[in-house]
C-alpha cells in the first residue's frame, strides 16, 4: 500500500512538473516573439543564478561549455556566450529545438551557440570544461552518472536543484549520491533554485 501511494505521489508530481515546464516554454516563446520582454524575463529570473553558477565555475573566456535542456529560448547560452564562453546546447523536443535555433541567429550569436537534439544520455562529452543541466531535465541522475563515468578530471557539472516551493514538484538531487566527486558546492537559493556544482 505505502508503494502504492508513492508511485502515485511521484506521477502527480510528473504531471504538475510537466505542465510547469510546458507553461514555461510559452513564456519563453514569448521572448522570442517580444525581445524586450524576452530581455526582461532572463534577467529577472535567471541572470543572478547564472552570475553564482558562473563565479563557483571558475571558467575563463574561450572555454567550450555544455547546456542539456536548453528550451525554445536558450538564456543560459545567451548569459555564458555573452562572457566569452563557447556554448553547445542541447534539447529533446524538436520543436523547441527548432525555436532556440532561430532565438540564437535573432541574437546574434551564432558563432558563440552551437545547438543540437539530444537528452544527454548519448553524445561525446570530454572536450567540455563545464556541464550545465536545467532544473527541468528529466533522467538527471543517470545523465549525471554517465557524465561522471566519461569525461576528464577538472570537469565541471552544475545542476538546478529546486528549492523551496518548486520542491514540491521537482524532484531534487543530493550531490553526496554521486561517487567519484572530488568536491561539491552550493549556490545560494535564488528564485526556487539552488545550484550544486560537482567538481569530477
Amino acid at each position: 500500500m505505502q508503494q502504492i501511494a508513492s508511485n502515485l505521489s511521484n506521477n502527480i508530481q510528473d504531471i504538475i512538473s510537466s505542465r510547469i515546464c510546458r507553461g514555461l516554454q510559452r513564456i519563453e516563446e514569448i521572448g522570442n516573439l517580444a525581445p524586450g520582454f524576452g530581455e526582461v524575463y532572463d534577467r529577472v529570473f535567471y541572470h543572478r543564478l547564472l552570475q553564482a553558477e558562473l563565479e563557483l565555475a571558475g571558467l575563463k573566456p574561450g572555454d567550450r561549455v555544455l547546456h542539456i535542456g536548453c528550451g525554445p529560448r536558450p538564456m543560459t547560452a545567451f548569459y555564458l556566450a555573452r562572457r566569452g564562453l563557447k556554448v553547445t546546447g542541447i534539447e529533446r523536443d524538436s520543436r523547441a529545438l527548432k525555436k532556440a535555433v532561430l532565438a540564437v541567429e535573432q541574437a546574434g550569436l551564432t558563432d558563440r551557440i552551437k545547438l543540437n537534439q539530444g537528452n544527454g544520455m548519448s553524445g561525446e562529452f570530454s572536450h567540455f570544461k563545464a556541464i550545465w543541466l536545467s532544473l527541468h531535465v528529466n533522467e538527471k541522475t543517470g545523465i549525471i552518472n554517465r557524465i561522471i563515468k566519461t569525461v576528464p578530471r577538472e570537469t565541471t557539472v552544475i545542476y538546478r536543484n529546486p528549492a523551496g516551493f518548486l520542491g514540491l514538484f521537482y524532484p531534487g538531487e543530493k550531490p553526496e549520491n554521486f561517487s567519484n566527486i572530488r568536491e561539491h558546492s552550493y549556490t545560494r537559493k535564488i528564485l526556487g533554485k539552488k545550484s550544486v556544482l560537482l567538481k569530477i
